[in-house]
């Protein structure tokens, strides 16, 4: 198997914007750092390109990585993200285009923009986990080919390539279904992202297709990191709020907080409740009992996002944009209960 970005970041101890920065030779970057990944690279052979090769004459495509507030796009989710990376590099490698990633603390647009015209990019991937509507918006005077992954907002003429939020839904609900588990709620973000809303959104729509009972009480609403997600819902089992049998959590890192804190309470999973997370992060597979997730196509959505961009940066005329969902599966483990009850 080819060498990833990802594996020569994790052999240097960096992070994979750090490697493209340095195999990119752009600035801004320690001496020793620079030597640290080349020295990397070359022990993983890792194909470094020199300049004046022929490879090197193809204008770079840039993956644009953007934690608005970083409360979603965080170390929790750098696996998820490095997923995306490796898919489109592999592609990018593939057709001679370098891939750069960059790194946005904080949504400066104008520095954004900025940059990208200053490098004079072929196309550009952006990470929209965490832009809200108005967010991409700021993009459309950007002229280059684009294509947004991790988000989809379908009244937009932008391409959008993204996890199939409905299907995976349905899929979830399914699975409790069949093993006799009826009374499900939802643990939702009190952090805005696209992905959460529509989860939220598309589970309410599923249990009413179902015929499945919808109770307000078994919804619960949590911040997005491990601790947060910890703390809230401690928070609602101490008010003495009822339970369903179920749990649909709108993340895994979510899933995993709620679990510790019903553990805690002295609720047994899956014997008193079981839980289904969304990612399937590998986190999943440390905790006791294993928790059950939504798996996403991480790297085939990185993939397609760069196939599309290469048509877009052929095309001398666009037709029309194009929003691209990829179906995911459910993978279930100790966290849901195996015989009806």
């Amino acid at each position: 198997m080819a060498c990833t970005l990802k594996d020569v970041a994790v052999a240097a101890g960096v992070s994979p914007a750090t490697v493209s920065l340095v195999l990119n030779n752009r600035s801004g970057i320690s001496q020793e750092t620079r030597e640290t990944v080349m020295s990397a690279a070359m022990r993983l052979n890792y194909p470094i390109k020199s300049a004046g090769t022929k490879e090197n004459a193809t204008r770079p495509v840039c993956f644009i990585k953007i934690a608005s507030h970083g409360l979603v796009v965080n170390d929790d989710h750098k696996a998820f993200i490095s997923d995306y990376i490796d898919g489109i590099e592999n592609k990018a490698r593939r057709y001679g285009y370098p891939l750069e990633v960059r790194t946005y603390n904080g949504f400066d647009v104008q520095q954004i923009l900025s940059d990208i015209y200053k490098q004079n990019y072929s196309g550009i991937i952006i990470l929209g986990t965490e832009l809200l509507e108005q967010d991409v918006l700021k993009f459309k005077e950007l002229s280059i080919p684009k294509v947004f992954i991790d988000v989809n907002y379908p009244l937009f003429s932008f391409d959008f390539v993204n996890m199939d939020n409905e299907s995976a839904v349905y899929t979830v609900v399914k699975r409790f279904r069949d093993r006799g588990i009826r009374k499900i709620g939802l643990v939702k973000s009190n952090t805005y992202t696209r992905n959460f809303y529509l989860r939220s959104k598309y589970f309410y729509e599923v249990l009413r297709y179902f015929d499945m009972e919808v109770n307000e009480d078994w919804e619960f609403t949590v911040g997005p990191t491990f601790d947060t997600a910890h703390d809230d819902m401690l928070a609602s089992l101490k008010e003495k709020r009822s339970l369903p049998e179920g749990l649909f959590c709108v993340c895994d890192v979510i899933g995993i907080g709620v679990m510790k804190a019903l553990k805690e309470y002295g609720i047994k999973i899956p014997d008193d409740i079981s839980i289904i997370g969304f990612d399937d992060s590998p986190k999943c597979r440390m905790i006791d009992p294993e928790l059950s997730s939504v798996r996403v196509p991480t790297a085939l959505i990185g993939k397609r996002a760069f196939e599309y961009l290469q048509n877009l940066m052929k095309w001398e005329q666009r037709i029309a944009s194009e929003k691209i969902l990829i179906g995911c599966d459910v993978i279930l483990r100790d966290s849901v209960r195996s015989n009806p009850s």
